[in-house]
């Protein structure tokens, strides 16, 4: 119950100290950058955590699952299960990354109303940070690593880490004179910064080779289903939202 009581302290505190350093900056923020700029951030974040949610496909539910259930009796196959997480993850990236780079004209010229921005800074507004925050995707795997292994201190030090750096960073650099280019540049940095965070923090764990992609037929065959119904779930889920 000790370690129970602490984790959820950890997401207690986390949560509330994200929720502050959001509110803090978000009204400066806006006032330096303004709505075109803003918006523009507000968009590529928006699409990239829907997408992220959907394309997830339980893979996220289910690691927090079978290591939990699984890492101390089973250690063999979790590391087979992370390996094919990680090829499932990092393929869905390269994909994704590649078609919002390619797509992201289109995007502007379609979604988006500028009223005073020009269409090739809010094009590289969209490409450099909307290949910056899908790396949110992989990194979901190894917050769902470090969650079944119950270390919830890591999860929240890291993610209030990096929100703290998103913010002090951008109000710096606002402060400084620079645009919104720059802006999105520290902020695509500082998902980058979170993934290596996790990165090394799970391979302390588990070692680097169960973090290398492949895919083990036995562990990908044996969780198959239970990520599949979460995804059923999620998708009726923000279909329903939206």
């Amino acid at each position: 119950m000790a370690r129970l009581r602490r984790n959820i302290l950890y997401n207690l505190a986390g949560q509330a100290v994200l929720m502050g350093l959001g509110l803090l900056a978000v009204r400066f923020v806006f006032r330096q950058l303004g709505p075109d700029a803003f918006g523009i951030v507000l968009f590529s974040q928006t699409i990239n955590a829907v997408l992220v949610a959907v394309l997830e496909l339980g893979l996220s539910s289910t690691t927090v699952r079978e290591v939990a259930a699984h890492w101390v009796g089973e250690p063999g196959y979790v590391r087979d299960l992370l390996r094919t997480a990680t090829l499932l993850y990092w393929g869905a990236y390269v994909v994704l990354a590649a078609a919002l780079l390619l797509g992201a004209p289109l995007i502007i010229t379609r979604w988006i109303h500028l009223a005073s921005m020009d269409t090739h800074t809010a094009t590289v507004l969209v490409q450099v940070l909307g290949v910056g925050s899908l790396l949110t995707l992989p990194r979901s795997l190894y917050v769902g690593l470090l969650r079944g292994l119950q270390e919830m201190g890591f999860v929240n030090t890291i993610d209030v880490a990096m929100l703290a750096a998103q913010q002090l960073g951008m109000i710096a650099i606002l402060v400084a004179g620079a645009g919104p280019v720059p802006v999105v540049q520290w902020l695509s940095a500082t998902y980058l910064l979170a993934l290596v965070a996790y990165l090394l923090t799970s391979a302390r764990f588990v070692g680097w080779r169960s973090l290398v992609p492949g895919y083990p037929r036995e562990a990908g065959h044996r969780s198959l289903r239970f990520p599949g119904q979460v995804a059923g779930i999620s998708t009726l889920g923000m279909a329903t939202v939206q």
